[in-house]
């Protein structure tokens, strides 16, 4: 269903490109409205079948992980990119936290305080080692790709389709982007944070 609202989106919405459509954005907001109509229809989340293999539970985690993270481990050895540069600079800049939050150079296009506070972040506690963001970001795509496998779980009811949910998330290319380029690492934070509420409001509604 999810992906034919894109689809449909994409084709009919908006064909020409002319409207700046988040499709991560619209795949969430459908996630979370499918969660919710599934509670108040009175949906539980089943347990996985017995038959499923032993261990596929215990070591399915770690197989989403290593596929999420062992694509990017070059990105180690890339340094900086494009904006990163100036994203650096403002951190550096800023005497605090306070002021990395809310500077509003004229380079900073769009107001992200998070972002920016973990930019300052990067600058105390490895020097603002480019190696040291790209790391990050590979873990928060990391944890990304396990909350998808969690919550894929408890919406499919099988190990199998919240495995097949975090591998393909984890290894998706329309990643590449967000994960190897450090100033679209909000949109990291921004699908970490989201999943996180989906997944709790799944289990509040479920057991509501």
């Amino acid at each position: 269903m999810v992906l034919v609202v894109i689809v449909y989106v994409r084709t009919f919405v908006d064909p020409g490109e002319d409207v700046a459509w988040s499709y991560q954005v619209l795949t969430l907001c459908l996630v979370a409205a499918a969660i919710a109509g599934r509670a108040l229809t009175g949906f539980r989340p089943q347990k996985p079948a017995s038959d499923e293999p032993a261990g596929l539970a215990r070591w399915g985690w770690l197989l989403v992980l290593l596929a999420a993270s062992l694509p990017y481990l070059l990105t180690l050895r890339i340094g900086l990119l494009s904006d990163d540069y100036g994203l650096l600079a403002a951190a550096r800049a800023s005497s605090g936290p306070f002021e990395a939050a809310t500077r509003s150079d004229a380079f900073l296009a769009f107001r992200r305080p998070f972002t920016m506070l973990v930019w300052w972040l990067g600058t105390k506690l490895w020097a603002g080692s480019p190696a040291g963001y790209h790391a990050l970001s590979v873990s928060i795509h990391s944890l990304n790709a396990l909350l998808v496998y969690i919550l894929g779980r408890r919406l499919i009811a099988t190990t199998y389709g919240g495995l097949m949910a975090g591998l393909l998330f984890a290894l998706h290319p329309i990643h590449v982007e967000t994960v190897t380029w450090l100033a679209a690492s909000s949109d990291l934070f921004c699908t970490a944070f989201s999943l996180s509420s989906l997944l709790l409001l799944e289990h509040y509604l479920s057991t509501s």
